[in-house]
């Protein structure tokens, strides 16, 4: 397997590849006396479908890729508040841990009250598991 940036020997010149975090960034046919071709993707590749679709549509490819980027923010949209809630219910539970009892964030301060929360010890060590 060879490293990257590569440069392959073919008769009457070399290939260079480079990768980028994507995909190939670079992927050209230098001949001997330097002149530079870009390499087309094998038309049967994913690749390959993918330029001959924006050769053949543009608007359409363009809409596709408006629509991947729309599910792409809508994936974060969801994702960061579920992980903002688990740094909050980690720190809820450490503070349990440290201080003893059920503590949920109040606006500019700490509660002890449970507020309907089901405290559970689920270690020896008095901390505490919030079951709705």
């Amino acid at each position: 397997m060879s490293k990257l940036p590569a440069v392959f020997p073919v008769p009457g010149g070399t290939v260079e590849v480079k990768m980028s975090g994507f995909g190939l960034k670079r992927c050209h046919y230098v001949t001997d006396e330097g002149r530079e071709f870009q390499l087309d993707p094998d038309p049967d590749s994913a690749e390959g479908r993918r330029a001959r679709l924006d050769r053949a549509h543009p608007a359409l490819s363009r809409t596709i890729g408006l629509l991947s980027l729309c599910v792409l923010v809508a994936a974060l949209a969801v994702l960061v508040p579920q992980l903002a809630e688990q740094l909050i219910d980690f720190q809820e539970q450490r503070l349990s841990t440290v201080f003893g009892g059920s503590w949920r964030s109040r606006g500019s301060g700490m509660s002890s009250s449970n507020d309907g929360y089901l405290l559970v010890p689920f270690s020896p060590k008095s901390a505490f598991l919030y079951l709705a």
